[in-house]
């Protein structure tokens, strides 16, 4: 039997809100490692390294509602 979980509009605001609280750096890493795991799943781990330093470059510098939206939309 698969999991289900349902979480609630106010829930999904309540992540948001959280993240809003993040710094920067700790935004740009959450969402590396993600890009991380994803690559590594299906092209080891240089690969993955690859994409999480180009990732991180592409994000350093935008701004931080931009960041939150992209950690955001990785759930």
């Amino acid at each position: 039997m698969a999991w289900e979980i349902s979480i609630t509009a106010e829930g999904w605001q309540e992540i948001r809100d959280e993240l809003e609280q993040w710094e920067p750096d700790d935004l740009i890493e959450a969402i590396c490692d993600d890009r991380f795991e994803m690559v590594y799943e299906k092209a080891g781990h240089d690969h993955a390294q690859r994409a999480f330093d180009a990732e991180k470059k592409r994000l350093e510098g935008l701004p931080h509602d931009i960041l939150v939206d992209r950690a955001f939309e990785l759930l």
